[in-house]
């Protein structure tokens, strides 16, 4: 029998699991107690700071940027010969001078009182042509990019955006002609930079390939594991007037997933009376959609448990199962035949791997962009790769995948739970 409202919210009050994520945003936060969640400066600092740590590693957060960089820029935003370095894994950092605030006039022949939000110079080798990089990095946590108009400024800025103004001094007019350059483009908002030579990349971007992946290094210091996550938790805080969230960590995603699947019948409960008693049509047709769109998400994030316990998205089971087979010393080729064979896919879609280029679209483009398209674990030290297009719906991948294995894996059962 179908719940009543009552009895939703009654158990929307008394479940001890919905505090965890207002705890989560309510806990003590350097940032916070400084008031400088959305402070563009602040951001900055904290990027240099971090950037200039651990450079001549392979895992080094500015390495980790470059390989960003690689993956969201054009041929016309980056040496072709730095991207082979980056892609080969060529490329050594031997130095980095890293600094906020850089006036324009120090890099350009042109009079300017600009300032770079972030600048840095590396020392490099591996790469074909030059031994010097500069960096320069445009940052827009929660405004849009300005131009020269309400400011005073030389003639020849007159009419130019921030970018355009700085791609014009620092490399059109710059003083050293022999040193490569990188123009980035940060924001937190939807927004493209006006100058094409910028790279565009997003605070979201920065937590899925630079910080979090950062974490995972073994070797990493404490104090500066504790900074990053105090500086996690502060991208996905709606600190300002405008609730910007600039990005949302693996954690998050997780709790605010588990909320949405434990208090889901109120949501819809709440959609559906918003619709029913709305005297506005725009209203009326914004929260129609809404519903269509739970709908449709709903049947795509499918939630399964293994052996009766958990709660697991369709790449987790894939994952466990994975972990679960080479534990009793199968590869993961063997799983991936074992995928396979239930789904009735040909040899040329792997679907598991320990080589991501492998696997069935590992990355795809979309609006001139690149990206990466798969689910990715680690067992025993080692990390591996599944594809993500498995389908959920009743004659996709992934039903034929759980039929077989729970027919002819006893230990291994997968039920969906919702």
């Amino acid at each position: 029998m179908e719940k009543s409202t009552i009895e939703l919210l009654t158990e929307y009050n008394i479940d001890p699991q919905n505090t965890a994520i207002k705890q989560y945003y309510d806990a003590d936060n350097l940032w916070k107690t400084l008031h400088i969640e959305r402070d563009e400066n602040k951001h900055s600092a904290f990027l240099a700071w971090l950037f200039g740590h651990d450079v001549n590693s392979e895992n080094s957060p500015i390495i980790k940027l470059l390989n960003l960089l690689v993956m969201r820029s054009t041929d016309e935003q980056m040496d072709p010969h730095l991207k082979t370095a980056v892609l080969k894994a060529q490329l050594k950092i031997k130095s980095a001078a890293i600094t906020t605030e850089m006036t324009v006039s120090r890099l350009s022949t042109l009079v300017s009182n600009d300032r770079l939000d972030v600048y840095s110079k590396c020392e490099v080798d591996g790469v074909e042509g030059f031994s010097q990089l500069e960096i320069i990095i445009e940052n827009k946590v929660d405004a849009l990019e300005g131009d020269a108009k309400n400011k005073k400024c030389e003639e020849w800025e007159k009419g130019l955006s921030q970018t355009q103004r700085y791609y014009h001094a620092c490399h059109e007019n710059r003083k050293d002609n022999s040193t490569s350059q990188l123009f980035v483009f940060l924001s937190g908002k939807e927004q493209n930079p006006k100058d094409d030579h910028f790279i565009r990349i997003s605070y979201q971007d920065l937590v899925d390939y630079i910080l979090e992946p950062y974490l995972k290094n073994s070797s990493i210091d404490s104090h500066i594991e504790m900074a990053v996550k105090e500086y996690l938790r502060i991208l996905g805080n709606p600190y300002n007037k405008n609730n910007t969230i600039l990005a949302t960590t693996m954690e998050e995603k997780e709790l605010l997933k588990d909320f949405y699947l434990r208090n889901e019948k109120l949501f819809r409960r709440a959609i559906d009376v918003m619709i029913e008693t709305s005297e506005d049509d725009e209203e009326r047709t914004d929260f129609e959609e809404l519903r269509n769109v739970i709908n449709k998400t709903s049947r795509n994030h499918r939630v399964y448990t293994i052996n009766g316990k958990g709660k697991f998205s369709m790449y987790q089971v894939i994952e466990e199962f994975a972990k679960d087979q080479m534990g009793q010393g199968k590869t993961i080729q063997d799983v991936d035949e074992i995928c396979r064979e239930y789904t009735g896919s040909g040899k040329k879609k792997v679907m598991l791997s320990d080589d991501k280029t492998k696997v069935y679209r590992y990355q795809y483009e979309r609006d001139g962009k690149t990206y990466l398209h798969y689910h990715e674990f680690s067992f025993n030290g080692k990390d591996f790769y599944s594809m993500k297009e498995w389908g959920g719906d009743e004659n996709g991948n992934f039903p034929k995948l759980m039929n077989g294995i729970n027919k002819d894996f006893p230990g291994f059962q997968i039920e969906e739970v919702i």
